[in-house]
């Protein structure tokens, strides 16, 4: 028996039969080309390496909740994307699974935190049309949400993490403090901070024994803050009938349907003048979508 080495022969048939520059994409590098860096022979194009990435990275933004200036918001989602994408190949290799970590879990974790804190004020600025003012221009920065979402982490997580951790913190602030990270850096579960540092606040977390009690102790808790938040805003807003169920099923299905009729049905008496009821459905949609990214899932 012989191999034969097939390489060149795969490269040529794609450029034949496909994409010329996917080339590099289909046929994957090694391990250690990945991780120190590597010259595409053909096209000259340099990829930097995944330890490269992170020590420049630790180099210039140790601490990233301090980032305040602009550009170097910029810059910093520019690297952490990079970083993403590198770590994201490196998963595929077994080898990654014994790497020695150059960034801590809870740096990284900040560093999430930080990007996608990043990426919402970046969002909320043009949907309020405040773009125009900021100082840098975030046009040509491709937020790698989609990578981050493969390390989403849940909310049982959470939970039993807090169960763990109440045994090691008497003090319970420095608790709060690590959960929050923990909560920050997933996109999953960001909404859900208020709600899950209520909990603890007015839980006494000693008396649980187990995962099963901490579960069952949060969801019976979110569930009556849920029905209180659903109760104040009919109230305040005056909502018609068919509101509870309306947001109630919102929450259920994870967004709200404001394309039909019936969130303009639940909405109180208002005048049609100066756009006055369409300010009045948008500030009760937005309200609800509070709710439901909040209860999702509870």
């Amino acid at each position: 028996m012989c191999f034969r080495d097939l390489e060149k022969a795969t490269e040529d048939a794609i450029k034949t039969f496909g994409d010329e520059n996917s080339v590099n994409i289909i046929l994957e590098k090694s391990y250690e080309e990945y991780m120190e860096g590597f010259t595409d022979e053909e096209t000259g194009k340099v990829t930097r390496g995944y330890k490269d990435i992170c020590n420049e990275i630790v180099e210039k933004f140790p601490d990233p909740t301090e980032i305040f200036l602009e550009a170097d918001k910029k810059e910093f989602v520019q690297l952490f994307g990079e970083l993403l994408k590198s770590e994201n190949i490196l998963k595929n290799f077994d080898e990654f699974e014994s790497f020695d970590k150059i960034i801590s879990d809870r740096l990284m974790q900040d560093m999430k935190s930080v990007y996608v804190h990043i990426r919402e004020n970046i969002v909320n600025s043009r949907r309020s049309g405040d773009s125009e003012e900021q100082q840098v221009d975030f046009s040509d920065v491709e937020f790698q949400i989609d990578l981050l979402k493969t390390d989403e982490i849940n909310l049982d997580y959470i939970l039993a993490l807090i169960l763990e951790k109440s045994k090691e913190h008497e003090d319970v602030e420095n608790l709060k403090a690590e959960v929050r990270r923990v909560i920050r850096s997933s996109l999953g579960t960001r909404a859900k901070e208020d709600l899950v540092m209520d909990f603890i606040n007015k839980t006494r977390l000693s008396e649980l024994k187990d995962n099963d009690d901490i579960l069952e102790t949060f969801y019976s808790f979110a569930r009556k803050e849920k029905e209180k938040k659903v109760e104040t805003l009919i109230e305040e807003e005056k909502l018609k009938e068919g509101a509870y169920h309306f947001i109630n099923k919102s929450i259920a299905k994870g967004f709200v349907d404001y394309a039909g009729t019936v969130l303009d049905k639940i909405l109180p008496p208002t005048s049609r003048r100066q756009g006055a009821r369409e300010k009045k459905k948008q500030i009760v949609l937005e309200k609800i979508e509070k709710i439901v990214e909040v209860f999702v899932g509870i």
